[in-house]
């Protein structure tokens, strides 16, 4: 190396700091759990359990919530590589989020903006980006914004080539453009962030924005060059509005997304100003804001618009001076902003019309404004103070990092997301019913009921709330009202198929078969992919004598999640109930591939093994069974029998009373073990076994209708 030539380490030192500050910051988040709608994009996401789900990933639109195949594919390997732990997931937020702070310093010191690293290192920091990084699914906001910031440095090595090169270029005569492979650099690196994410379909504003400031006038070349821009941010866009139109499609509150135009700048003039004042002082940060009620004819309703008309005119009349980059952040924040202002529907416009990780992309440009207006003012300070610059950067540093340390304790579970949100916003029906449900799920009832209730008082037509007050009597097993729920669900929102499913299980478990395969077949029409659903409908039909149709079902069922081992497990059930052993060892051994620890399966394996006269291999597949659930007490009434036929009287004698010791209502587990006992010379306890088999039945004759 050249004495001359700084050394390349240290001039990526920079950039090493601000990933170690994000990593220290966000230490906290690595033990979160997952979190809100990571149930759809990564726990319950069939796509993920598959390589043909790579396929659908890309080429189904649908296939997941939404149509972002780059950042499903990031799911799909972590799922493939680690499966359902969260800390890796967690780990590769943090590190995309690093990156993409590093490139903000990399485009800053690119733009000759002073306080560069600064202004990456508060974009690091800001606990405004903390929902975007500790929540999981928010990974298509940090994988999109590496693509996106990668993709306008390209942009810019075209568009605004060094010195040194613009008369070297190759590109478009007449113009200082740079060499062509880095505009289909940017190109691709584009269609990457759009993949990741459609937020980003402003970059082409940005970009001439950028050549307005630094070359203080566009041509007509600009505009053309960006039309295949413009071409996959539109598509893109259509893409994610015609997903978002599905949503509203299977959403009983509708009526909540209709705002006439005049609502719609008034929403989105509050949420600009609402941005920039959580940028400036981020507190209270929430994870659910109250959802703001329309004013649209009080006059304070248009302050906002004023100040903002007002503010524009002036930058506008001094734009050959100061105020031209003070513009291009301006344009620059609204562009990112503008998909998530409120002239498109979006799904979370249902609870709130602003939250956090919708400005994640935006708020870098105010951040570095602020940066550079923080160090030109500390400027003329300085001198003579060299201490006092890092001083008050370190400490502004420092105040972020904190109160980002703390908002990632937010983030650690369902139950600290939802009580921090109710907490901040009690008036949240979504915080309730969420919280209604975590709760529910663990056991209490009582509580979670309440949430219930409360979210119906703040929305009386919330049908998730009376559809979760019917999982809430589901699990503590009384049926009729849970019927009564998923009903009154039903009649608010007749096209509900998670309650149309849940219904049809509870009137399956009420042996009401032909009115629960109805509800099944209705929410297979409103959601032909839920897999659970053609699980379910095929335990009933098979239950009703619907041998052939059930087959169907539960193939329908494996289609449409390959790693359901319920799906043929059932189904080698059925076939060995019918005699089809052959099909039935098939359809065992596919539910040992997809889950080798299954114990019903290896139960199921054995029983076919047993018929066949091949105890040796029956024994082996109980006693693993046995080794995965040593409780099964069908694993070991089995075991038992296939004992007995191998003439090893002893051992069945004692697996037929482990058995008993779990379940002593069985009469023909007391039978076997009288029969075994009297077979092995013990005639006292078998007579009292097969007595105790035969006022068991007797019981069970007494009870049956």
């Amino acid at each position: 190396m050249r004495a001359d030539q700084p050394c390349r380490w240290w001039a990526a030192l920079p950039g090493l700091v601000i990933a170690v500050l994000v990593v220290g910051a966000y230490l906290p988040a690595l033990p979160g759990q997952f979190l809100w709608d990571d149930d759809r994009n990564i726990l319950e996401s069939a796509p993920l359990r598959s390589l043909d789900g790579l396929r659908r990933i890309w080429f189904e639109p649908g296939a997941t919530q939404q149509y972002y195949p780059l950042t499903h594919t990031s799911f799909w390997l972590d799922f493939h590589l680690w499966g359902l732990h969260p800390v890796p997931y967690h780990v590769e937020n943090i590190l995309l989020h690093a990156l993409g702070a590093i490139l903000v310093w990399r485009i800053l010191l690119r733009l000759g903006v002073r306080g560069a690293w600064l202004g990456a290192a508060i974009f690091a920091l800001h606990p405004v980006c903390v929902e975007s990084v500790a929540w999981i699914t928010q990974r298509k906001n940090t994988l999109c914004v590496v693509f996106f910031l990668a993709s306008v440095l390209a942009s810019m090595e075209f568009w605004l080539p060094r010195p040194a090169k613009s008369d070297k270029t190759g590109g478009p005569s007449g113009a200082k453009f740079g060499a062509w492979k880095w505009y289909w650099l940017a190109l691709l690196l584009y269609l990457c962030s759009l993949w990741s994410k459609t937020a980003t379909v402003g970059l082409p504003g940005v970009v001439l924005l950028l050549a307005w400031w630094k070359r203080a006038r566009l041509v007509w070349r600009d505009g053309v060059l960006l039309l295949p821009f413009l071409a996959l941010g539109l598509g893109m866009g259509l893409m994610t509005i015609s997903a978002e139109k599905r949503q509203m499609l299977m959403d009983a509150t509708a009526e909540r997304w209709r705002f006439l135009p005049l609502e719609r700048s008034l929403i989105a003039t509050r949420a600009m100003w609402f941005y920039l004042g959580k940028l400036c002082w981020p507190h209270p940060l929430m994870f659910i804001y109250p959802r703001w009620r329309l004013e649209a004819v009080s006059l304070p309703a248009y302050t906002g618009v004023a100040s903002a008309a007002a503010g524009l005119f002036i930058l506008w009349h001094k734009r050959n001076g100061w105020a031209r980059p003070v513009l291009v952040v301006v344009g620059y924040f609204v562009a990112l902003l503008f998909p998530v202002l409120g002239f498109f529907n979006g799904g979370f416009f249902r609870y709130s019309f602003v939250c956090d990780h919708f400005q994640y992309f935006a708020a870098i440009g105010p951040l570095a404004l602020a940066a550079a207006g923080i160090t030109y003012g500390l400027g003329p300070l300085a001198k003579g103070r060299p201490l006092l610059r890092p001083t008050v950067c370190g400490a502004l540093l420092l105040a972020l990092g904190v109160l980002t340390w703390r908002q990632t304790a937010v983030y650690q579970s369902l139950e600290t997301l939802w009580r921090d949100a109710l907490t901040h916003n009690p008036d949240s029906w979504l915080a309730h019913d969420n919280l209604g449900k975590y709760l529910c799920q663990s056991g209490h009832f009582e509580e979670a009921e309440t949430h219930f209730r409360k979210a119906l008082e703040l929305l009386p037509n919330d049908h998730v709330a009376y559809y979760n007050l019917g999982l809430s009597s589901t699990i503590q097993g009384n049926l009729d009202e849970a019927a009564k729920n998923f009903t009154k669900a039903l009649e608010i929102f007749p096209d509900y198929a998670p309650a149309h499913y849940n219904l049809g299980n509870v009137l399956t478990r009420k042996s009401e078969l032909v009115e629960a395969i109805r509800e099944y077949r209705k929410a297979l029409e409103i959601d032909p992919g839920l897999a659970l659903a053609h699980l379910n409908l095929a335990g009933a039909l098979a239950r009703s004598g619907n041998v052939d149709q059930a087959m169907e079902e539960y193939a329908q069922a494996s289609q449409w999640d390959p790693e359901l081992a319920a799906a043929p497990l059932s189904l080698g059930n059925l076939l060995t109930s019918k005699g089809k052993l052959d099909e039935a060892v098939q359809a065992y051994g596919r539910a040992l591939e997809i889950q080798p620890d299954n114990a019903a399966a290896h139960c199921g394996l054995g029983r076919v093994l047993a018929s066949r006269g091949k105890e040796d291999d029956a024994i082996l597949h109980y006693r693993k069974a046995l080794e995965i659930e040593p409780n099964s007490v069908d694993a070991l009434a089995n075991l038992g029998n296939a004992l007995v036929h191998q003439g090893r009287l002893e051992e069945a004698v004692a697996s037929y009373r482990k058995a008993l010791e779990f379940d002593r209502g069985s009469p023909i587990i007391h039978y076997n073990l009288g029969v075994a006992l009297a077979r092995q010379g013990n005639p006292a306890e078998a007579e009292a076994e097969l007595a105790e088999a035969k006022r068991l039945q007797n019981l069970a004759s007494q009870r049956a209708p």
